[in-house]
């Protein structure tokens, strides 16, 4: 049986290969308070860390978590908290509501993963983020993954949720409507739809990297080109007191018009052998691309 919320502070690992069947797995609801001690670090998520296979899951749930954890990361994902290079992840969709309130080191969050060193495709978070923090190292938050690890690729996703930030004071803070922090650019064919909410932040508390992460993935205004392959956000996605600071760089702007329809269903099969990409025609997704599998399963 599945447990509602899998914490990971050792070994706790799927190995095997878990296939939804395009089933949702619904009402999910967590609630939490977790400290860890300076030896501990963990993931958390339906399944807390991933070396195995998951494929074909709709996955509707809610988590509120309060976490102290003064030395190590902690990974949050509806999905998995961390995966590992072996790991496949396909055809899976997220929904729901993440909460977090955090102290001390540093967290990995995404809609479907926390921290990605496997493989990452054809998938959507539907998943709002909410985070509050505050006293800490470093935070990566992302709509679909908080950091995409050396061996990481995503491929073929998309972002419909919010993101947040209530961050008082951060030494580096990333976030981005796909990947918060980008150590592997294997990253092509993502576009985000969700809105980066007001950072209440202090802004002389937050590292240089949020600009610089923003302006990598998918935060605000444009086609990213800054080194990675067809990753697409709109415009005005960004609602901050200071928006020019997280203006991406290297950026060419699109609006809805170019992503809708068969326009940007061209864009996003560019690059791919088979057409993973079709149109929206019973408005799963207002009218923007969306993964075959989701039209043939809906």
């Amino acid at each position: 049986m599945i447990q509602p919320l899998q914490k990971s502070r050792s070994n706790i690992i799927l190995n095997g290969f878990f296939n939804g069947n395009y089933h949702k797995l619904i009402n999910l609801k967590v609630k939490e308070t977790l400290n860890y001690n300076e030896t501990e670090s963990g993931n958390i998520g339906l399944f807390a860390t991933n070396n195995g296979q998951i494929k074909n899951l709709k996955l509707i749930m809610n988590a509120e978590l309060t976490i102290n954890s003064p030395k190590w990361y902690i990974g949050i994902g509806l999905l998995c908290g961390g995966s590992y290079p072996s790991s496949i992840i396909e055809n899976c969709e997220t929904t729901g509501n993440i909460k977090v309130s955090i102290s001390g080191y540093a967290c990995n969050l995404g809609g479907l993963i926390g921290g990605n060193n496997g493989f990452l495709k054809n998938c959507v978070s539907n998943v709002d983020l909410q985070i509050e923090s505050s006293l800490t190292d470093e935070l990566r938050f992302g709509g679909i993954v908080g950091v995409n690890e050396n061996t990481g690729t995503i491929k073929n996703c998309y972002n419909n949720g919010t993101i947040q930030i209530n961050v008082i004071k951060c030494l580096k803070c990333y976030i981005g409507g796909i990947v918060g922090r980008i150590n592997s650019t294997s990253i092509s064919n993502v576009y985000n739809l969700g809105k980066i909410n007001d950072i209440t932040s202090d802004y002389t508390n937050l590292s240089k990297e949020l600009i610089d992460c923003c302006g990598s993935i998918s935060s605000v205004d444009g086609v990213v080109v800054s080194g990675l392959n067809k990753a697409f956000t709109l415009n005005n996605l960004i609602e901050t007191k200071n928006q020019s600071a997280v203006l991406p760089k290297n950026a060419t702007i699109i609006d809805a018009s170019e992503l809708q329809g068969s326009k940007g269903v061209a864009l996003l099969n560019d690059n791919n052998d088979t057409p993973i990409w079709v149109e929206d025609k019973n408005n799963i997704n207002n009218g923007y691309p969306i993964l075959n599998w989701q039209a043939e399963n809906n």
